[in-house]
């Protein structure tokens, strides 16, 4: 349970960062990259039409008159080439993220993942601590004891509501900010804001691909936090010892020790998995076989504002190797 309480500390202390950060952006960067946006910018200096407009203003308010030059519009003609291999496309009629293989990838991915949690998960400790959690809640009253493996599915249930039920509850626990209270004192939740003032972005309905792509990332959690629980083990923690083994016996070390260590080593992770991230999410862009088996599912959502949803919603190869990276940053510090 501390160590449960640890780590959904930690990702509270992780949204309050980003929304720090949040607050010191005052305006979208725009050196972000983006899969052919080179491209794209030299179609649109080739394509778009070249405005000449020459008006006399002496004042403010003055308007163009007759006698001013006409403006000139001069469009650049495209190479009959170039028509030629446009007409000779055939139309896409479904999205290649929507292709058979990028879906049978992505489950793939999401069922290996299962896989291997099964086979490397030590199925005796995961007995002996189901029997300790079921152990644990009829102390507080909570039912009787189940069978062994009633007590096994109780453990993985728990670890469950801990992974994806803290995801879902996190909009209470961290509330959206709100806008400045007007006159009379009244705000309101802030919106995800939009890219253009062009056009709106509809939010992208969800598919059968769609639920099943966070049927299998919410799956895997439960594993995950297993691992991560048995990745403590190995430094020393010990639910049966005083203070599992690993933390303070004193009240007051916690605050001399455990929590300075905390805000020193926290952000260093954090900072140094942002550093690993960056570079897997930029090769997912740059090469066009991730991008599109692996990466593309993640952007057809134009205005993602359903928190956990939109972020389950990813494809399985993506979201496993981003959270695994995660542990495998954690055990790597642990050696260091």
């Amino acid at each position: 349970f501390i160590s449960s309480g640890v780590y959904a500390l930690s990702i509270v202390l992780l949204f309050a960062i980003q929304r720090f950060a949040t607050g010191l952006i005052l305006a979208p960067p725009t050196f972000g990259f983006v899969r052919g946006q080179r491209a794209a910018t030299r179609l649109c200096s080739q394509s778009l039409p070249v405005v000449h407009v020459s008006c006399s203003r002496a004042a403010p308010t003055a308007r163009c008159s007759t006698a001013d030059p006409v403006p000139v519009v001069s469009t650049p003609v495209e190479p009959e080439a170039s028509r030629e291999h446009k007409r000779s496309r055939p139309a896409r009629s479904t999205p290649s993220h929507l292709e058979a293989g990028p879906i049978a990838l992505s489950w793939a991915a999401g069922g290996l993942t299962l896989l291997l949690q099964h086979h490397f998960t030590d199925w005796t400790q995961a007995g002996a601590d189901a029997a300790y959690l079921s152990q644990r809640l009829q102390d507080v009253g909570v039912g009787p004891l189940p069978q062994p493996d009633l007590q096994v599915a109780l453990l993985w249930a728990y670890l469950y509501a801990m992974s994806v039920g803290v995801s879902f509850a996190m909009p209470g626990i961290v509330p959206a900010a709100q806008s400045k209270a007007d006159a009379e004192g009244a705000s309101e939740p802030l919106k995800v804001p939009y890219r253009t003032t062009k056009r709106l972005m509809p939010q992208h309905a969800l598919t059968a691909v769609d639920l099943s792509y966070i049927a299998l990332n919410s799956l895997c959690l439960p594993g995950l936090f297993y691992h991560f629980v048995t990745l403590l083990r190995s430094w020393g923690l010990d639910f049966d010892a005083p203070a599992c083994g690993i933390y303070p016996e004193k009240p007051l070390l916690l605050l001399t020790e455990t929590l300075p260590e905390l805000a020193m080593y926290l952000p260093l992770y954090f900072i140094t998995y942002e550093f690993v991230y960056y570079w897997w999410h930029r090769r997912m862009h740059e090469v066009p076989v991730l991008y599109k088996w692996v990466h593309k599912h993640h952007h057809q959502q134009t205005y993602p504002d359903r928190a956990v949803i939109d972020t389950l919603n990813t494809g399985c190869v993506e979201s496993q190797v981003g959270l695994y990276s995660q542990l495998a940053l954690i055990w790597a510090f642990g050696k260091l």
